[in-house]
């Protein structure tokens, strides 16, 4: 048990942002003419000098580089299948800082544009957590107060509307439905890799769901761009991608299509074209089946990749302003109704007496 919990540790502990940092470290000394070998017992026993749980899979590594595997063999374990790829393939080209580089690359890009979607969308799913938290304090602890001064049924205009606004949400009827909204939100969330079929299609076009493609279809076509650019044959790319274990069943559908269309003879752009999936842009998709029937389309598909990449990054940031103009209209909305109710029902009191 402690054994597993160590192992545990150890592939918490190589991450991303870790592993791009050896890869480029590795990629370097190599192309000093350190040996691979002793690169990696540097970097373990510094690890564990440190007593850190990397050293678990530099040893690990180690042992399997001893028993005559390749680097990418000996990191199946710990590394992702592309990255696993892109170094097997240069260390059998003789390039292997090449290589590592090209997977270190490869990770740089998908945290960049994780991490731009991740900070466009906080700021929207703050301001709407806060129009419910809004809601929630005014109908619970405000809207009661205001009750105890004057029969609610006898107020007109914006404090008539406004109470019973609060008193459905304070409600059981009012709880079940942010509770059933709340739910929908998380099933959207949740399901993002996992909903597949001709109906996830209609809403392809629509938050999350236009985020998720945008996304994930920039990542994987700068992964696809840089494999090929290694040397990798294609079909062998998409056959690697389909029948990896942390493929998600959304992009393993869409990889599928295109992978029955590309075994026909068909190239990259006109495979993406056929399968009718529209993935992951048709402008994209339109550019590629031109690019296609050019010399270079390797190199031209990674700049391709890298400009879509930008591109997607700067969709997603429009859609996320959208959203944000929503929140703040949203917010707005509710506190100048609540100014409103709230002058209004002080001018139908204090004639009354009430105050």
């Amino acid at each position: 048990m402690r054994r597993y919990y160590g192992e545990l540790l150890a592939r918490l502990a190589f991450s991303g942002s870790v592993r791009q940092r050896v890869w480029k470290k590795l990629a370097a000394q190599t192309r000093h003419g350190m040996s691979l070998d002793q690169s990696l017992r540097q970097m373990r026993s510094r690890a564990l000098s440190r007593r850190s749980p990397l050293s678990f899979v530099y040893t690990r590594v180690l042992e399997y580089l001893g028993l005559g595997h390749s680097l990418g063999a000996s990191l199946t374990e710990f590394a992702s299948s592309e990255e696993v790829m892109l170094i097997s393939s240069g260390q059998r080209s003789g390039r292997l800082a090449e290589g590592l580089e090209l997977a270190a690359d490869l990770l740089a890009a998908r945290q960049k544009i994780i991490k731009a979607v991740v900070g466009s969308l906080a700021y929207p799913v703050f301001l709407f957590g806060m129009c419910i938290v809004l809601l929630l304090v005014v109908s619970i602890m405000v809207m009661p107060k205001f009750a105890m001064l004057s029969d609610p049924r006898k107020w007109q205009g914006a404090p008539a509307l406004f109470y019973k606004m609060t008193s459905f949400v304070a409600s059981v009827s009012g709880t079940i439905t942010l509770v059933v909204l709340f739910c929908l939100f998380l099933a959207s969330i949740f399901t993002l890799p996992y909903w597949t079929g001709k109906f996830r299609l209609y809403v392809e076009k629509i938050p999350p769901w236009s985020i998720y493609r945008i996304t994930v279809g920039s990542v994987w076509l700068y992964t696809l761009s840089t494999l090929m650019r290694s040397g990798i044959q294609l079909s062998h790319i998409l056959e690697s991608m389909i029948n990896s274990d942390t493929i998600t069943p959304y992009l393993r559908e869409r990889i599928e299509a295109i992978s029955l269309e590309n075994g026909t003879g068909k190239n990259l752009g006109e495979a993406m074209y056929d399968c009718g999936l529209d993935f992951p842009d048709q402008e994209l998709i339109d550019d590629l089946r031109v690019y296609a029937l050019l010399p270079g389309f390797y190199r031209q598909m990674h700049q391709l990749a890298q400009g879509w990449m930008y591109d997607g990054v700067d969709l997603v940031q429009r859609q996320s302003r959208v959203m944000n103009l929503m929140g703040i209209v949203l917010i707005t909305g509710v506190v100048s109704v609540l100014a409103v109710a709230i002058g209004s029902l002080q001018s139908q009191l204090l004639p009354t007496g009430a105050y």
